[in-house]
Formats: structure tokens, C-alpha cells, sequence
């Protein structure tokens, strides 16, 4: 089965960043046509905070 929509109270879910963001300055390898890149790392995750509630909802779908 597939989860196609979510619906409900979203207050519930939370985000938590694990660690800082990293961002890495990329000079050479743009450096032949006078740009410069960037390169952004971030570890992240979120769950629903339930805690019996059961504030969202979801649609589930036949996966075929």
C-alpha cells in the first residue's frame, strides 16, 4: 500500500536538525569558467509526536 496524502493537525510534526549545517566553498572546480560553487551537508529528520492523539491521517492507495 501506498501513502499518498497526509492530513490533520501538522503542529504535531517536528523537525530536529542533528547536526550544524556544513557548506563547502568549491573554487577550482568552477574556476575555468569565473564561477564558484557550493556545496551544503545537513543531517535532519522529523517524526509525528502522536502521544495517543492521532492528529494526522493518511490515504492509503493500492501500490499497483
Amino acid at each position: 500500500s501506498a501513502v499518498s496524502v497526509l492530513f490533520g493537525d501538522t503542529s504535531f510534526y517536528y523537525i530536529r536538525d542533528v547536526q550544524g549545517m556544513q557548506i563547502v566553498r568549491l573554487n577550482e572546480l568552477y574556476a575555468e569558467n569565473g564561477q564558484v560553487g557550493f556545496l551544503a551537508f545537513s543531517r535532519n529528520d522529523g517524526g509525528l509526536i502522536d502521544a495517543g492523539q492521532h492528529p494526522v491521517k493518511s490515504l492509503v492507495n493500492s501500490s499497483t
